[in-house]
């Protein structure tokens, strides 16, 4: 403390309610006298005079109104403070400033036009929903106008462009008479269901022999004309090896044989460009053009659901079961067909080929046959 009051001597500590006490005059001599004894203070019992007295003068006093402009000030001040951030010691005055807009009345074309502005832009929205589907109902019944010209119709799997033009069905259709020289087939020989093909492939009928060699030769197709593709996946997963089937279905074909397979001969050469650039299917959806080309449209693919490899034992029987499942669960037809060529499959995973860690179901020699599923 200062020099003009030193500090107060050590002793026992002042009990705030009974000084209060004290100063209001609710204490007795005797109590006053033993409180300023007990506190060891000397000069307390003027100290607490000299409160009594401040303490009377107040109450004397009377009741002063403020200001009227004070309230206001002081919002005003709260308001600038707490909303423009001035500094404590800016000038504050007594109002925020209020701006005011000059309202300019429109004339009367602009006030109808702004008036009929929504119901144009409501009929303009719908002639373009109008337009856009009629444009897009021509070209899915239209189809693509382009057409590859004949001497890309020749491209197939395994041929050479450098060759000249002669075709291998010509060649096949010589195997197929030399072979008609043979005896006749006997009729108890169970036969498999066969089917007339796209140009390119031939057909005919075959029996359970005929199915094996050809799948030896890997010249035997699979094509399935599903009216419902629901069951897909649910056929994947058993073909995929874990079910205890004997046979296995893999998405390991690849795309070339695909469109081979799936496509006629007018549209094969087409078909083989989507399939091995795969940017062919997104260069029409880029640039200026993107808003009126239908790709899906065009894409001589956009009917095939499915391209697997069929993995099943070397069995006839075992092959024309897999087919009618096929024909059952997708709701529509499954045929074997003859290709005029070998297709080059995907090779075989090692596990697959090690014998031994199949389950004994697959201890038996096996062939692959493409399958292709069609949405008719």
């Amino acid at each position: 403390m200062t020099q003009d009051r030193p500090n107060p001597p050590a002793g026992k500590p002042l009990d705030e309610g009974q000084l209060l006490d004290w100063i209001d005059g609710r204490l007795s001599p005797a109590e006053q006298a033993a409180l300023e004894a007990s506190s060891g203070r000397a000069g307390l019992r003027a100290r607490v005079a000299q409160m009594q007295a401040n303490a009377k003068a107040l109450r004397s006093l009377g009741e002063e109104r403020a200001p009227t402009e004070l309230k206001g000030r002081v919002l005003a001040g709260l308001e600038r403070e707490m909303l423009i951030g001035l500094e404590r010691s800016a000038p504050v005055s007594e109002s925020l400033p209020i701006s005011f807009t000059d309202h300019v009345a429109a004339g009367g074309w602009s006030r109808r036009w702004t008036r009929s502005a929504p119901a144009l832009a409501l009929a303009a929205g719908l002639a373009l929903l109008v337009g856009g589907g009629l444009y897009w109902s021509v070209l899915l019944f239209k189809g693509s106008p382009n057409r590859p010209n004949s001497d890309s119709n020749r491209l197939a799997i395994a041929d050479n462009p450098n060759e000249p033009a002669t075709t291998s069905i010509s060649e096949s259709t010589a195997a197929l008479a030399a072979k008609s020289a043979e005896p006749s087939i006997d009729v108890s020989i169970p036969m498999i269901a066969a089917t007339e093909v796209r140009p390119g492939i031939e057909h005919a009928s075959m029996t359970s022999e005929r199915v094996l060699a050809l799948a030896g030769e890997r010249r035997l197709a699979l094509r399935v004309r599903a009216g419902d593709t629901k069951a897909l996946r649910q056929i994947e997963a058993a073909g995929a090896g874990k079910s205890g089937k004997p046979w296995r279905l893999s998405k390991t074909l690849p795309p070339e044989v695909t469109a081979a397979l799936a496509t006629p001969a007018e549209d094969r050469a087409l078909a083989m460009a989507y399939a091995s650039d795969p940017s062919a299917l997104i260069a029409p959806l880029l640039g200026p053009n993107a808003a009126f080309s239908l790709p899906a449209a065009n894409d001589p693919l956009r009917h095939v659901k499915g391209a697997y490899v069929l993995d099943v034992p070397a069995d006839a029987g075992s092959i024309d079961d897999v087919r009618s499942m096929l024909a059952e669960r997708l709701h529509g037809e499954a045929e074997l067909t003859e290709l005029p060529e070998p297709v080059m499959l995907v090779a075989a995973a090692p596990e697959a080929v090690l014998w031994w860690t199949q389950p004994p179901t697959h201890w038996t020699p096996r062939v692959a046959v493409p399958v292709i599923v069609e949405l008719r």
